[in-house]
């Protein structure tokens, strides 16, 4: 009876262990699915960073060069205007002169 009662005690602890072992797995199973998962969303989520990143890095770069024009062409205009200035006050000079002759 005891040897009886002792394997029916050893099946119980077999098939306890059995349901343990299989809810083991499965938990194992689904977190190493979320962590898959998650890994696949880490990529994709860097992917689009870097595409995010690329652009902006090209329309900083597109903003420099509007900037560089525009500086150019500024500077360009001051240029122009000194000379135009310069050649203003030669001219009220030499007109200046010329009125003083006659």
């Amino acid at each position: 009876f005891a040897s009886h009662q002792q394997a029916r005690v050893n099946s119980e602890l077999l098939t306890m262990k059995t349901h343990a072992l299989h809810k083991h797995r499965a938990l194992h199973s689904a977190l190493q699915n979320e962590y898959e998962a998650a890994v696949q969303q880490e990529m994709l989520h860097r992917s689009a960073l870097d595409v995010v990143e690329r652009r902006l890095e090209a329309t900083q770069e597109m903003r420099q060069q509007e900037i560089d024009q525009f500086e150019k062409r500024l500077k360009g205009r001051q240029m122009r205007q000194a000379q135009d200035i310069h050649r203003l006050k030669n001219l009220t000079a030499e007109r200046a002169s010329q009125s003083r002759i006659f």
